[in-house]
């Protein structure tokens, strides 16, 4: 600063006042846009919400709000109860066992042929099937409620509705699904193995075993007894004509008849198993009069005074379109199939289950200014100090290097009138022109004023003293805002950037450049796996041939003598329809039981708060449809060896005679026990200790020793065994094919199997096929691009530490110059002059006279002044 008032210098101080002012201007406005204008997406956190609270917070930061459960497995029973409730048959009467035991004491009043004879076992198998299905759905509860929902944070009450809908019926259908499959598989290997299943009260001595047939036989005079088995049959009601057998036909049924009247919906089928499931229960409503027939037969074994009691304990069923699910005319088998259950009476409480996941905090993100109107207020204050002295400091230099520029550029125009020197010359002298002012600038620069150090100092005296503070002003100054940008710089921020709404070709292009840091919250955070996922089963070809269709398997035994009992006991005639019928039950179970896995499978909800790469989601959904598969394997090969185990331990006979047979060792009956004896296979095995004993099937030609062996299919202990033994390689053969034909005396077909098509070998057996499922591949297809549609994600942030931030400096160091230039400005000329006073006294002190000893030192001293 100059205090000369020539006529040129006040216009220069005019300019210079009018540029500090706009500067000024410009800069205050620049700050005050940036400071009160600039946002930040900051997280808010929220202190032991209540369900009020949040519910409120999630309809206004549905996106980002988080509420983290201070329990993360959360029991399945704290939030939700089913109480199923079953049909009526389960709680009537009828199923007690005293009912039972009185229509078992009645059975030996009535003709072989009455229906009522095997009254007994309809009702002992219904409470059986009540019991089982009572005790799998209450077992399946128990497992159900025991489990737990895992998770990190709360959901709200939508989804967490839809999601439990979801899971509970997956549950319901998983437990029909396993019950149906065991009811599937016994109801299989019933038909299949025809089983021996006459009552163990009934003597051989009279005609109740219908399936066994005693020959009495004299030959050199000694009686032999000979007992054979007879293949369950189907008759017309009073005449011999066989109207169906089971072994062959598995829907072979009857109306169920007595003398006086016919039931209704009851059904007489080959087995009880199979007649319940063909039945209704038509019979025990109170629109029909077939209950009351029954209960007075029963009254004929009841004293007559308890007569009243017992009408009093059986009760018709009513029904009720709006409470009951199955109406009278419903096969029981389709009641059976459900569980017998009217309803599952599930209920969910939400509110258990957010005091159960009790979040302690819940945060959300909320775009906000950083800095209030106070705050903003503040520092435009803090900064008012540090940029009048920044623009004081700088305006004039920057005026008269203005100035400068435009004289220098002015003389530079009228020398290149008359010399045009080279570009790289004027560049040179430019740059030294520029390092001469500024040097002459620094060293000439005085900000301080005489008045600053003292009033009695001469002009020179203090401009001196001003130069030497302005240059240990900038010092100090320099070296402060050096300290003030290293410390903001070392102070890492939380910064979070947040992407609204990203397309999936912005997320991936995010991904790459912030991989794993990146989250994007889901706006759904379940769907079902049908949305991106599909899974197609490749069945093995023979289930998907004509070699499992009845039309196929009836033409093949269409020609067959009813009577079996003409064909040799290891004739494969005998055995060729059941082990068609296991082929096509195994087919059918597999098919059905695969499918049901994979329905279930693609209806269950995929659960994701934050939405997956593309290759965690791959990852995700191999290993859940991987579990799937192995589950369901798993599911019907340890149900399927059990049922077996059990037959085999228990020692069923089967009517074919195949693994069992009675044994009379006696000229004449000594009382109604018939020993039995087991058969013998390959290797000497025996069906009492194996029950997959088995030996080559064959053709017996009648007349002959000649037998003609049939490729890859066995006989033995049962057909269903000896089934499981076998292969497919016959149908891989035309010969094969045209073999069983001729010796059926079935319509030839050119079918069989392709050997090119086949995935498995031909000499893969039945039980291998079976543990597989008769799948040879599981072909999935998983689209990525419908999953992030589904997600829907709202927002992507990436959160990272922030070292530098330019603004947040600038508007630090400007608060901060404004103190230190205060500070400074006062104690920089103070430092001078006392360092001044000092020097000064340094020298006086040199400069006192000292006492001279000699004149030669006096001259000396008058000399040196």
């Amino acid at each position: 600063m100059n205090n000369k008032r020539t006529e040129n210098d006040i216009k220069q101080q005019k300019i210079m006042t009018r540029i500090y002012l706009i500067l000024l201007t410009v800069s205050f406005l620049i700050l005050i846009l940036l400071t009160s204008l600039e946002s930040e997406t900051t997280l808010i956190n929220e202190s032991n919400p209540s369900l009020i609270t949040y519910n409120n917070l999630q309809k206004s930061y549905l996106s980002s709000l988080q509420c983290p459960c201070s329990k993360t497995i959360i029991s399945y029973k704290k939030f939700l109860s089913l109480s199923p409730i079953f049909h009526d048959i389960c709680s009537s009467y009828l199923i007690e066992n005293e009912w039972v035991d009185i229509m078992r004491s009645l059975s030996f009043t009535w003709k072989s042929k009455d229906w009522r004879r095997k009254l007994y076992s309809y009702f002992q198998l219904l409470s059986n099937l009540c019991q089982l299905s009572r005790k799998t759905t209450d077992e399946s509860i128990q497992r159900f409620l025991s489990q737990s929902f895992v998770l990190s944070n709360i959901i709200n009450e939508n989804d967490f509705n839809k999601q439990f809908d979801t899971i509970l019926d997956q549950f319901c259908q998983s437990t029909i699904i396993y019950f149906n499959l065991i009811i599937d598989a016994i109801q299989l290997l019933i038909q299949v193995d025809q089983p021996y299943t006459e009552s163990a009260e009934h003597s051989v001595e009279n005609d109740f075993l219908t399936n066994l047939h005693i020959n009495i036989m004299k030959p050199n005079n000694k009686t032999v007894f000979q007992v054979k088995f007879i293949l369950n049959e189907i008759n017309d009601f009073n005449s011999t004509f066989i109207k169906c057998i089971c072994a062959i036909n598995p829907y072979c049924e009857n109306n169920p008849y007595n003398d006086i009247y016919l039931s209704s919906g009851l059904v007489s089928a080959c087995s009880t198993m199979d007649s319940i499931l063909y039945s209704t229960f038509e019979c025990f409503y109170s629109k029909s009069n077939c209950l009351k027939f029954f209960l007075k037969y029963a009254l004929q074994q009841i004293p007559i005074e308890y007569h009243s009691i017992w009408e009093s304990k059986i009760h018709p069923f009513i029904y009720d379109s709006s409470s009951n699910r199955f109406s009278p005319n419903i096969s029981i088998g389709i009641i059976i199939k459900n569980l017998m259950i009217e309803n599952w009476n599930a209920t969910l409480f939400y509110t258990h289950f957010y005091q159960s996941c009790a979040p302690n905090y819940c945060t959300y993100l909320e775009k906000r200014r950083v800095k209030t109107f106070i705050e903003v207020l503040i520092t435009f204050v803090s900064m008012i100090g540090g940029l009048t002295a920044s623009l004081h400091l700088i305006t004039p230099y920057l005026l008269n290097i203005i100035l400068n520029l435009l004289q220098w550029i002015k003389q530079k125009q009228q020398q290149s009138q008359r010399v045009h020197p080279k570009y790289s010359d004027r560049l040179k002298f430019l740059i030294r022109n520029l390092n001469t002012l500024f040097h002459s600038t620094i060293i000439n620069l005085n900000i301080f004023r005489r008045r600053d150090f003292s009033s009695n100092l001469d002009q020179i005296r203090a401009k001196y003293l001003g130069q030497w503070a302005t240059r240990l002003y900038i010092v100090l100054l320099v070296i402060g805002i050096t300290i003030v940008i290293l410390f903001t710089i070392t102070q890492p921020r939380t910064i979070t950037e947040t992407f609204d709404k990203p397309s999936i070709d912005e997320y991936n292009h995010l991904l790459t450049i912030y991989g794993n840091k990146l989250e994007c919250s889901c706006s759904f955070i379940s769907s079902s796996y049908n949305k991106f996922v599909k899974i197609e089963p490749k069945f093995h070809e023979i289930c998907l041939s004509t070699f499992i269709s009845d039309q196929w398997r009836i033409n093949m035994t269409l020609a067959l003598v009813k009577n079996f009992s003409i064909y040799e006991q290891n004739d494969y005639r005998r055995f060729l329809s059941a082990h068609l019928q296991l082929l096509q039950g195994l087919c059918h179970l597999s098919i059905k039981l695969v499918n049901n896995s994979i329905n279930q499978t693609l209806h269950s909800l995929f659960t994701t708060l934050q939405l997956l790469s593309n290759k965690n989601f791959q990852t995700r959904i191999s290993s859940l449809i991987e579990r799937s598969k192995s589950d369901a394997v798993k599911i019907f090969s340890d149900l399927f060896f059990l049922i077996r185990s059990i037959n085999h331990g228990n020692n069923i006979m089967s009517t074919y005679g195949t693994n069992f047979q009675y044994i009379i060792p006696w000229t004449s009956f000594q009382g109604s026990y018939i020993p039995t004896q087991a058969l013998f296979y390959d290797n000497q095995c025996s069906c009492s200790s194996q029950p997959n004993c088995s030996t080559q099937a064959n053709f017996f030609i009648e007349n002959s020793n000649k037998n003609i062996s049939i490729k890859g299919l066995k006989i033995g202990c049962t057909p269903s065994e000896s089934f499981l033994s076998s292969s497919l390689e016959c149908f891989y053969d035309l010969s094969c094919i045209y073999l069983l034909h001729q010796y059926t005396n079935s319509t030839y077909s050119s079918i069989y199997l392709s050997a090119k098509m086949k995935r498995s070998s031909i000499n893969t057996t039945i039980n291998e096929l079976t543990d597989n499922l008769f799948v040879d591949e599981w072909i999935t297809k998983m689209n990525y691009i419908s999953y992030f549609k589904q997600c829907s994600p709202s927002l992507c942030s990436y959160t990272y530490i922030q070292q530098f931030h330019l603004l947040y400096t600038i508007n630090f160091l400007f608060a901060f110059q404004g103190g230190l230039t205060i500070i400074l400005k006062w104690i920089c000329p103070l430092l001078v002059a006392i360092i001044d006073k000092i020097h000064q006294y340094q020298t006086r002190r040199t400069n006192i006279i000292q006492p001279i000893q000699s004149s030669q030192e006096i001259s000396s001293v008058e000399t040196i002044q």
